[in-house]
């Protein structure tokens, strides 16, 4: 069995045989559908040489039209929570906050969280996943807020534990988050590297009640959630005290992650907004601009340093 057919038949072995799943590929930034294991190998193995390939962690109703980004108002379940650690490599912006240096350095923080059901080796950091016994299907929009909730609160059990040393994670706990699949290359090192299935224990399955009994207390850190509620509308006032501003560095020359930044060019809106050619802008100055690229970037989970930087970036392509 292949690192790519172990880690499907892991990740998929819970999921409801009529809803769909997908795969992306960057270099035409494009979905692709399926149902089943066997016809998402058969095209990943197809364009691994060629471009990079990503499978999106929700699950769908129907299939979407190939150019069309799903968003997590779409997702329909999830089979499990992830993470993504980075480690120290070219094209990972550490920010204020630094990232594990190594591999190991990595590893050793998984040690101190839950064993997860897989680990896979992105080429610039480690994908966790701890799969569900059943999968959290979304019945109402309760229950998606309710995922999304327990995502955040698990990806701050992850963070928590980063601190002591430092190190910073990002946040990936968007239900229409895409990783990398294990069995493809990750193109974006020189020379290119293999994505590699270095955990996979497909006994290991948690019930959603052992994992909401680890991160009931945990505190969420929700000013860049509360501001994006407030943008759109709702109601606040529980997030009111979380409304505290970050400290961040201004550096003329920053730059983006690549990798979050790729992730977010999937969609058509998000990459004309940053190529400057959203024709319903009635306001085509660079401040509105600005604005929408930020409230993307906030409701991806990004970091208010990350966000100035990807900011000072833009304004550098578009003086």
């Amino acid at each position: 069995m292949t690192p790519m057919q172990e880690f499907l038949e892991t990740f998929l072995s819970r999921k409801p045989s009529e809803q769909y799943f997908y795969l992306w590929t960057l270099s035409d930034k494009r979905s692709h559908w399926f149902l089943d294991a066997p016809a998402a190998i058969e095209t990943a193995s197809a364009v691994r040489d060629k471009t990079d390939v990503y499978i999106g962690m929700g699950l769908f109703p129907s299939a979407r039209e190939s150019s069309v980004r799903v968003n997590k108002s779409e997702v329909s379940g999830i089979l499990g929570a992830w993470a993504d650690i980075d480690i120290d490599v070219p094209g990972h912006h550490k920010g204020v906050s630094k990232l594990p240096p190594t591999l190991d350095d990595a590893m050793g923080l998984v040690a101190e969280l839950p064993n997860p059901t897989m680990v896979v080796q992105s080429g610039g950091g480690l994908h966790l996943y701890w799969l569900f016994k059943q999968p959290w299907m979304f019945d109402t929009e309760q229950d998606r807020d309710q995922a999304e909730t327990f995502l955040l609160k698990w990806q701050q059990v992850i963070k928590d534990a980063a601190r002591p040393h430092n190190w910073k994670v990002d946040s990936t706990a968007d239900p229409a988050r895409v990783l990398r699949l294990p069995g493809t290359l990750n193109h974006k090192t020189d020379p290119a590297s293999l994505v590699t299935l270095s955990v996979c224990e497909p006994e290991r399955f948690y019930t959603d009640k052992y994992l909401w009994q680890l991160v009931k207390d945990v505190h969420i850190e929700k000013p860049r959630i509360a501001r994006a509620r407030a943008r759109n509308g709702e109601n606040t006032a529980d997030d009111a005290p979380a409304l505290l501003a970050e400290t961040f560095t201004l550096n003329v020359n920053a730059n983006p992650s690549l990798e979050k930044l790729d992730a977010l060019l999937i969609g058509r809106r998000f990459k004309k907004t940053w190529n400057r050619r959203r024709e319903d802008f009635t306001d085509q100055s660079a401040s509105v601009y600005e604005m929408a690229l930020a409230d993307a970037m906030v409701m991806a989970g990004w970091s208010d340093q990350e966000i100035v930087d990807a900011l000072v970036a833009w304004r550098r392509q578009n003086k």
